[in-house]
């Protein structure tokens, strides 16, 4: 089993990571030694290295997402007659996250790359708009009751991830 530790980086909860590739006859995607690992029969296959990357963020991004949405989702369960929206996850251009009417909370895919309390800033901001639809006073007053130091957070996702 040959390794080629390539000469670049992955964010991953906002931590970096160097990408490890390893001849494999199964395929597989796995934090070890501070490095990402990805297993394959072809190493040198950018293409299946990318797919099965983005596969593997799609599927922390899942459990992330979804563990800090219930997590804040009781606490907002009383502000809105709503039922709990439904979770997706997609690649958004230039959004973090949105609520639509029809009750879903979309978070870009891009979020796994960023420090899980800049995720669980998304979560709650998005959150508050089933309370309140625009970026109003009484908006910002739960998002701060809610999450005080959002504004921290806030700063902390876009220099991260910019």
């Amino acid at each position: 089993m040959e390794a080629n530790v390539r000469d670049e980086t992955h964010l991953y909860l906002g931590r970096h990571y160097r990408l490890r590739l390893v001849e494999g006859s199964v395929q597989a995607v796995k934090l070890t030694q501070g490095r990402i690992e990805i297993s394959l029969p072809d190493p040198f296959d950018d293409r299946r290295v990318k797919t099965l990357l983005e596969s593997w963020y799609r599927e922390k991004s899942m459990f992330h997402f979804q563990s800090l949405f219930d997590k804040h989702f009781i606490i907002f369960s009383g502000v809105s007659v709503r039922e709990k929206p439904l979770l997706r996850i997609r690649n958004l251009r230039t959004r973090w996250g949105s609520i639509s009417d029809d009750n879903v909370l979309t978070l870009n895919l891009q979020l796994i790359r960023a420090p899980r309390e800049c995720i669980e800033y998304v979560i709650v901001h998005e959150l508050c708009h089933l309370k309140h639809h625009n970026h109003n006073s009484e908006f910002y007053m739960l998002l701060e009751k809610h999450l005080p130091g959002w504004k921290r957070l806030k700063s902390k996702l876009e220099l991260s991830l910019s």
